[in-house]
């Protein structure tokens, strides 16, 4: 499980979140993440899950495994909750039971909130301070357009690496013209 660092040593720059978020709110206090940890995941996020463990344990050099189902001795939980307003997710790392709860409305708002973590993860590491996001995007529609006529054809691969990048910045639709 996290365990909680010293909080009134320890000082922490709000993070930069691609797109703004519309609520952050920083505590105090920070969660150390485990070395190899256990996220559980509802049925709707069983796409988020896999990518999350490999990116975490990218972040912190051991396997993290995957459970279903709301468990207590969990690091991280991916859930739906359907009482959030359209398209939205929370996400909070705090010194709960469960330290990381990201929530979405839906499976996209909770892909979301996955990608809102991993940009968490990419600043601070394994230290994550102790916040609330509550967010929802903008638009419906985030796009963006990819001329492929000119010049080399992309590969299945580069696209799918473009791709998840696109993913992290939340955007949700890829066009080749």
């Amino acid at each position: 499980m996290m365990t909680e660092t010293n909080s009134a040593m320890q000082s922490v720059a709000a993070p930069v979140l691609l797109p703004q978020t519309s609520s952050l709110h920083l505590m105090d206090g920070i969660v150390a993440l485990p070395i190899a940890g256990i996220i559980s995941q509802c049925s709707e996020s069983c796409f988020l899950a896999e990518p999350l463990a490999a990116y975490l344990s990218d972040a912190t050099g051991l396997r993290w495994n995957i459970t279903r189902g709301e468990h207590r001795d969990v690091d991280v939980l991916l859930t739906i909750n359907p009482e959030l307003e359209a398209h939205g997710y929370t996400l909070t790392v705090s010194h709960d039971v469960v330290p990381i709860v990201v929530e979405g409305r839906d499976a996209a708002a909770l892909r979301d909130g996955v990608q809102t973590l991993r940009q968490l993860i990419a600043q601070y590491g394994i230290a994550m301070p102790c916040l609330e996001i509550a967010d929802r995007p903008a638009y419906a529609v985030r796009s963006y357009s990819l001329d492929v006529t000119r010049g080399r054809v992309p590969t299945l691969a580069w696209l799918k690496t473009w791709i998840d990048k696109l993913c992290l910045y939340k955007y949700n639709q890829l066009q080749l013209y």
